[in-house]
């Protein structure tokens, strides 16, 4: 794998891996790999009609930080591959719609293309880990503060395929920056922000757009290196939960079958990645802080601007509620200090 290349392995006369050994004080002969250049297919002109679009729903909702914080929510539903997605939401400040002349009455997206771009809201795209409305008072809280926040999460149809998720979030994206979800937004690139299994959603996601769509990035508590947790996992030096404990196993072995590691790990593509927020605690039982400190590492020395924000607390990542502690609201301030200097563009 490289930055701007698809990952490969060696195989055989029969198709099967070409491993090789690697022994200590040993030179070993490793075949030659052939990278393609990676290229992204092309989204339909449009988007809103081929995936089936629709608006579903419309309220207000709040969170308790900060104070008085709440947003006017939409939600909307599209069909990628046969599948539907039903966790697309849009959070916009509230008298957003009143602001650019339109009221809370039903408005079909129709109307609402023929408006094009034409808000002022910078955009903040999350791809949750989990469930997206479990996270609401997140984004609720963000959009409080007078961002257009699109967030969406995985579907359980697509399992651990990380390129059927990234797609889904590609074409979250595109919505978004096409104006079909509304003209809420400014017509610039967004700051995007993942976590755990969402952050290597987000690393498929970056090697298919550039920096004409998405700036700057935020991982939290995401994975670095795939093979690094695989040994960790196979080692017993991480603790998974129960019902993530075949997640590792059904992904293959890494030794035969690597891709799959290859394509969560934004550490072996560091050069290719924007600006980027690394969030951790040393408290993640899961995934090891040393993972973030790694990425860090690569980035640097890939010349990639990188901030790090490493802490102690226990307390959940992006924990909005109201016990809410410390570091929890210091964690908050810096990702809206980041997405100050990279949200703008």
């Amino acid at each position: 794998i490289a930055p701007g290349y698809d990952e490969t392995v060696a195989f055989d006369s029969l198709g099967a891996p070409r491993l090789v050994t690697i022994e200590e004080g040993v030179e070993n002969e490793a075949p030659l790999l052939a990278l393609q250049p990676r290229v992204s297919g092309s989204l339909p002109e449009d988007l809103a009609t081929a995936v089936q679009l629709e608006l579903t729903g419309m309220y207000t909702a709040t969170a308790p930080f900060p104070k008085d914080s709440a947003a006017q929510v939409l939600t909307f539903s599209f069909v990628q591959d046969g599948v539907i997605n039903d966790t697309l939401r849009v959070y916009l400040p509230l008298k957003t719609m009143e602001s650019i002349g339109l009221d809370g009455r039903e408005l079909d997206l129709e109307e609402w293309s023929s408006k094009a771009l034409s808000g002022e809201l910078p955009l903040l795209f999350f791809s949750y880990p989990g469930v997206v409305d479990g996270w609401e008072q997140v984004s609720v809280a963000f959009a409080s503060q007078g961002y257009g926040v699109v967030a969406h999460s995985p579907v359980s149809e697509w399992g651990i395929d990380v390129d059927e998720h990234a797609m889904d979030a590609r074409i979250a994206l595109a919505l978004a920056r096409k104006g079909a979800l509304g003209p809420f937004f400014r017509d610039a690139p967004a700051v995007a922000l993942g976590g755990s299994f969402s952050s290597g959603i987000l690393n498929r996601l970056l090697r298919d757009v550039g920096r004409d769509d998405i700036a700057a990035w935020v991982t939290i508590g995401g994975i670095g290196d795939a093979f690094a947790g695989a040994h960790d996992f196979y080692t017993g030096a991480i603790t998974v939960p129960p019902a993530y404990e075949l997640v590792i196993p059904a992904m293959g072995n890494p030794k035969t079958h690597p891709i799959p590691f290859l394509r969560l790990s934004p550490t072996y593509v560091a050069g290719q990645l924007p600006p980027t927020l690394i969030i951790h605690t040393d408290a993640d039982a899961i995934i090891p802080i040393s993972q973030a400190e790694d990425l860090a590492s690569a980035l640097r020395a890939a010349g990639v601007p990188v901030e790090t924000f490493y802490y102690t607390d226990v307390s959940h990542y992006l924990q909005i509620d109201d016990n809410m502690t410390d570091e929890a609201r210091a964690m908050f301030y810096h990702i809206l200090d980041f997405v100050e200097q990279y949200g703008h563009e």
